[in-house]
């Protein structure tokens, strides 16, 4: 537990420093009377696990695809923080049997109500889509009732919603549906178990594309994203607080996708699609209808805060310079950029910060713990206005557009009322 708390600061200090806010709704309350399985989508890599063990404020088994676990470094890291290997088919059929050691670990959680997130997508994809699943979440929740013997097991289906995959300062809308009752598919289990793990697989995959947004013909400019940054020109979350309990903006983002999908191109004029263009509509002007400063404040807003977010960005410099490296030099697939930006700075600034205390603490006793507290407490200021400097200093010229951007606002809610 002590471990946890350990990272669970860290990992509290670091992510709302890259996203703005995690919206999270629970459809009913989580089974209290026997362990669950989360199955969780996919589509940003290993940060689709971050938010849970967040949100339940305990650490949770994650199982993840198996290869990685070769490299005995990133082996040590993954299985410190909860991480569990799986291995298939395309690692090679003598892999498999290594999979009976975490799925041993699973049952020893199960057995004492524990939670273990899986991915039964089975690789992460970065489309707005929910990928056919494995049979894998099923199988392990199925077998454990009848092969363990364990009396109860609860399968909760779980949607992480980016507004941007790759984006500093994007959101997530993070939905947990009806918990289903593994113990409603034993009967079929015992006439055919093949059938059993398709018809819970099945039934997860509805359930999951009831709480993930999915774009048809998904790229990151394509209209319907374009649209969405258009819905989100008016929002400006003014609660203070990162985890925030609300369904709103899942729904509202929801109901515009699905009647684009439905539409397709033709639901936007040519007028707004020229306009978009014209006034430069990205992610970067999300509240921009909200801010009513003129174009000299905002110049003198990021001219004062400017030093403000150099001086905090210093203490991350070592740790963003390393996690730069390793995605230059090492990562070929882009899917992984945004988790090694946030794995690699959570990870390395801690480290950054134990050896300052170590450090300073050997030379000054208890006074040299101010040095590394003060470095942390710097970097938290940086995060805190981090939104408005930004903010200021893409749009200190956009704002002259707000008829624009008012327009572009306004047509796109009104497909949706």
């Amino acid at each position: 537990m002590l471990w946890f708390r350990y990272w669970e600061f860290w990992m509290r200090s670091v992510v709302p420093i890259w996203f703005r806010k995690l919206y999270i709704h629970f459809e009913e309350d989580l089974p209290t009377d026997g362990p669950i399985i989360f199955a969780c989508t996919h589509p940003n890599s290993a940060l689709d696990y971050f938010f849970l063990p967040l949100i339940l404020r305990n650490g949770v088994s994650v199982l993840v695809r198996g290869d990685i676990f070769r490299n005995p470094i990133l082996n040590f890291i993954f299985r410190r923080i909860w991480m569990l290997p799986v291995f298939r088919f395309r690692d090679g059929y003598s892999s498999l049997k290594d999979n009976a050691t975490s799925f041993g670990a699973c049952y020893e959680e199960f057995d004492n109500h524990g939670h273990v997130l899986i991915f039964p997508e089975g690789a992460s994809v970065q489309h707005k889509t929910v990928q056919p699943l494995q049979k894998g979440s099923a199988r392990l929740a199925l077998n454990y009732l009848e092969k363990h013997g364990g009396d109860k097991m609860y399968i909760v289906p779980m949607a992480n919603n980016y507004s941007r995959y790759r984006q500093f300062r994007s959101t997530i809308a993070t939905r947990f549906g009806k918990a289903i009752d593994v113990n409603e598919y034993r009967d079929l289990y015992r006439e055919n178990e093949n059938k059993a793990f398709q018809k819970l697989t099945s039934d997860i995959a509805v359930e999951l594309k009831r709480h993930f947004i999915e774009v048809n013909n998904y790229s990151d400019d394509c209209l319907t994203e374009k649209a969405l940054m258009a819905l989100r020109l008016d929002r400006l979350e003014e609660r203070s607080e990162f985890y925030i309990e609300d369904d709103t903006v899942f729904q509202s983002e929801r109901a515009l996708v699905e009647k684009l999908n439905d539409l397709g191109e033709d639901a936007l004029s040519a007028e707004w699609k020229e306009t978009a263009i014209r006034v430069g509509l990205d992610q970067r002007t999300e509240g921009i209808l909200k801010h009513q400063y003129s174009k000299d404040v905002y110049w003198v807003q990021r001219a004062i805060l400017a030093p403000i977010m150099l001086i905090s960005f210093i203490p991350s410099l070592l740790p963003h310079y390393i996690s730069q490296w390793l995605i230059d030099n090492k990562i070929k697939d882009i899917i992984f950029y945004t988790t090694i930006h946030i794995a690699g700075n959570l990870i390395l600034y801690s480290f950054q910060t134990i050896i300052l205390a170590i450090v300073f603490g050997s030379l000054f006793g208890w006074l040299g713990l101010l040095v590394p507290l003060t470095v942390y407490l710097i970097s938290k200021i940086g995060g805190e206005v981090v939104d408005e400097f930004l903010f200021a200093h893409y749009n200190w010229k956009k704002v002259a557009y707000r008829d624009d951007f008012k327009m572009l606002n306004e047509e796109v809610k009104a497909l949706i009322r």
